[in-house]
């Protein structure tokens, strides 16, 4: 039986409905903070790793939206991993509750992501988790509208400052040929 929220293995029923431990703990009230993180995540280093982990010490549930490959190439310039490797490896960090794959029509920011996250945890506390390079200068103003608009907390500097890249790492490997 799969989760009714999420479509994970379903451990209970709770108010006839089949959940997962994460979505039945968020049902129940034991859940109070819901954190949000966003990005390309095309190759994946410390500072993700530290983004992770500070920005599920904000919160109760972590989930992770990740751009597709397409978008990597249109934003970007390069993709590296494809979607379901991308997602795959999220999942298995341990801080991360929850990976969600934006849609194929996604404008490059975390817009969507916002309001899923709104009407799935409609009575939660919301947190956008932004890391250590973002600032609300260098943030998509439209992304602050919106979380002022669905009353979502922004949290700016988690995981500490930019140790690490995706595009250094990419540059590093392309001066290597």
């Amino acid at each position: 039986v799969k989760c009714k929220c999420c479509g994970k293995d379903a451990v209970a029923i709770y108010r006839d409905e089949a959940l997962c431990l994460d979505c039945l703990s968020v049902k129940a009230g034991s859940r109070k903070t819901v954190v949000l993180v966003g990005g390309f995540f095309n190759v994946l280093h410390r500072g993700h790793v530290r983004h992770f982990e500070d920005a599920r010490k904000l919160g109760d549930c972590l989930i992770v939206h990740v751009h597709r490959s397409e978008c990597a190439l249109k934003h970007k310039g390069y993709s590296v991993l494809d979607d379901e490797d991308k997602v795959e490896v999220l999942k298995a960090i341990r801080w991360v509750d929850e990976v969600w794959l934006c849609s194929q029509n996604c404008d490059g920011t975390v817009i969507e992501a916002l309001y899923k996250l709104r009407e799935k945890f409609p009575n939660e506390k919301l947190v956008l988790a932004k890391g250590g390079d973002r600032t609300p200068e260098t943030m998509p103003k439209k992304e602050i509208e919106t979380c002022k608009k669905l009353g979502i907390q922004i949290v700016y500097g988690v995981g500490g400052e930019k140790v690490q890249s995706a595009s250094w790492i990419a540059n590093k490997l392309k001066a290597q040929q």
